[in-house]
């Protein structure tokens, strides 16, 4: 009984703590943006290992990510503003997109 009792009470303070914490944590991303994409190749299948640079336009900071066996690539946590993305795979021209705008997700 007093083991229940105690259980109880700990999923209360956990779950309190959660609707405390949780919304203070998703806060801190507000005046972020972010970049998610598939790199296809022309017969549209998932190139991976392609090599996606992100440049602001603004401040030059440089980001890198590489693409997964799906062709996904990923950027998060970005200051809102323009930027410039180049794709580069072996076997593949590089491409880049001059003018990128992320907004505040």
């Amino acid at each position: 009984m007093q083991l229940r009792r105690l259980l109880r009470t700990q999923l209360v303070i956990l779950t309190f703590t959660a609707l405390v914490v949780v919304p203070s944590l998703l806060g801190h991303t507000a005046g972020t943006a972010g970049l998610t994409g598939t790199v296809t190749d022309p017969s549209g299948a998932a190139v991976p290992n392609v090599t996606v640079t992100l440049t602001s336009n603004d401040t030059n900071q440089v980001r890198t990510a590489t693409t997964g066996g799906e062709g996904v690539y990923r950027f998060t946590l970005l200051p809102p503003g323009t930027y410039r993305v180049r794709f580069a795979a072996n076997g593949f021209k590089t491409s880049e997109v001059s003018a990128v705008t992320l907004n505040v997700t």
